[in-house]
């Protein structure tokens, strides 16, 4: 839902302290003419995002018969508060931010690029706000821009990446299971860790806390990026971090990065063919490579790697894990519990999930929590990848539903609704469907379906499982949870056909 932006209490409250800072003071900050009203209304929208944790601001300038007009909007999780039909005649805003980006107007105009800028508040204005600088430092933050001509102008679209609140590996709210079968295999001294997803999914997010993770000052680091998001800190090794421009290509780059006696190497994004191919060869020649990809889910993200001519047999050997991820709402209880619509009923079971009610929560938003599918290439998923030229992501898929790692974005999703306050209704608008997920549901929804239990009853089982195995366990997990859940054989539930509805019995599944 669209707000108006200077209307908000919060940003009221920004402006007015704002207002009461001498120009030296708040040109410290970001530098403006405060002669051109909307440089420094831009400034004030600038602060009120870094304060507010936003994740983007949206710019458009638009021609108009009688000069410009321009449209700010900042991005508050799935909703947007924005300044509309600003009157900018003398194109301030524009200016000012060709400015930031440190690019000539006349010299770009026409052109989509990529940029970058810096906004540091003092300790003291963070602290005043609630926001926590790093000790002895002010509070920074660095601002991605994209540029790129429209039908009726141009639009800038700015991403805040904060270092300070970005979270720790340990912080992501990730199934223990899950979490250190991915650290396991980041740990290794050589391989090829793929994580996909969308624009705004949390990917670079992801990748960074990894990488601070395993950067414990034992192994070199070089990073290729457009442009560079995150800092990582020298901790007692090299950290090389590359920014991709001009000449400088991410194929290019990462082919010199091999002469430069790197043990991690983190590639911002896969677009072409030379770049998947030097990544391929650097996970093959004793190096682990970390990149990110644009796909759906897990299983297409193979597909998608297919597309750009990766060759089937080198990447099934150099391959390790991948790694889908979608961003979910939090929201502060209390809980809530309704029956399910028809339409819901209906969507969950394409899914190959049976419920009748939920519970969800209807408090303020509070928080983000990622969603991961996540395919570990293990000896048959390998197989199914080299079987020919082109990767059967059905294959891959029935390959990886039995892993005890995996779990569907839907069947996450809808966990992430149980555990985390999430709502069902961003789950169905946010995470792909899988179509095979009702005749070939996951390990996990199988397991709910067999047992009568909810999926959290499930992931809580097998965490416990495995958080208290030994060399002494001889027990199966198969027959743990039917010691558990009172497994009893005339009472397996069969998947269901396509198009037939299960019995009532499994209105538990809730």
């Amino acid at each position: 839902m669209n707000t108006n932006l200077i209307d908000s209490p919060e940003f009221v409250k920004v402006s007015n302290y704002f207002d009461q800072l001498t120009e030296i003071e708040a040109n410290k900050i970001l530098l403006v003419n405060v002669t051109r009203k909307n440089e420094a209304l831009l400034r004030k929208i600038i602060i009120y995002t870094i304060i507010k944790g936003f994740s983007d601001i949206h710019i458009e300038i638009e021609n108009t018969s009688s000069g410009h007009e321009t449209n700010i909007f900042v991005r508050d999780g799935d909703d947007f508060q924005g300044v509309e039909n600003l009157n900018d005649k003398s194109k301030e805003i524009k200016e000012r931010l060709f400015s930031l980006c440190n690019f000539m107007g006349g010299a770009v105009e026409g052109v989509n690029w990529s940029a970058s800028f810096k906004v540091q508040l003092p300790a003291d204005v963070a602290l005043h706000f609630g926001l926590k600088p790093f000790e002895g430092l002010p509070y920074s933050v660095n601002f991605r821009v994209e540029y790129i001509e429209t039908f009726s102008g141009i639009a800038f679209t700015c991403r805040l990446i904060d270092p300070q609140t970005t979270p720790k590996f340990q912080d992501l709210k990730l199934p223990k299971l899950l979490s250190e079968t991915i650290m396991e295999i980041c740990r290794a001294p050589s391989g090829f860790v793929v994580i996909s997803g969308p624009t705004g999914s949390g990917k670079s997010t992801l990748l960074n806390a990894i990488f601070q993770a395993l950067n414990d000052g034992s192994k070199s680091v070089v990073t290729i990026e457009n442009p560079v998001e995150f800092k990582i800190f020298k901790k007692g090794a090299p950290v090389k971090q590359i920014q991709v421009r001009g000449e400088i290509t991410f194929s290019s780059a990462l082919r010199a990065t091999l002469r430069l006696d790197p043990q991690l190497i983190l590639v911002g994004e896969i677009r072409d063919f030379e770049t998947m191919d030097a990544a391929i060869e650097a996970a093959n020649t004793g190096h682990l490579v970390f990149a990110t990809v644009h796909a759906n889910d897990a299983h297409n993200t193979l597909q998608r790697m297919n597309q750009l001519k990766a060759d089937a047999f080198r990447l099934s050997e150099s391959l390790t894990l991948v790694l889908a991820q979608r961003l979910l709402t939090t929201y502060a209880g209390p809980g809530v519990k309704r029956e399910l619509t028809f339409d819901e009923k209906a969507w969950l079971g394409k899914n190959g999930i049976y419920m009748d009610h939920i519970t969800e929560n209807m408090g303020p938003k509070c928080g983000k929590v990622p969603v991961i599918e996540a395919i570990v290439m293990d000896a048959g998923v390998k197989n199914e990848i080299r079987k020919g030229e082109k990767i059967d992501t059905l294959a891959v898929y029935k390959a990886a539903r039995h892993q005890h790692t995996y779990e569907s974005m839907v069947s996450f999703g809808v966990r992430c609704v149980l555990d985390h306050g999430c709502r069902l209704s961003q789950v169905q608008q946010s995470l792909e469907q899988n179509p095979h997920a009702k005749e070939f549901p996951g390990f996990r929804v199988e397991l709910a379906r067999k047992y009568g239990v909810s999926l959290s009853d499930v992931s809580l089982s097998i965490e416990d499982y495995y958080a208290n195995r030994n060399q002494d366990t001889q027990e199966s997990l198969e027959e743990t949870l039917n010691d558990k859940f009172g497994y009893v054989p005339n009472n397996i539930t069969p998947l269901v056909p396509r198009g037939v509805l299960p019995p009532s019995s499994h209105h538990n599944l809730r």
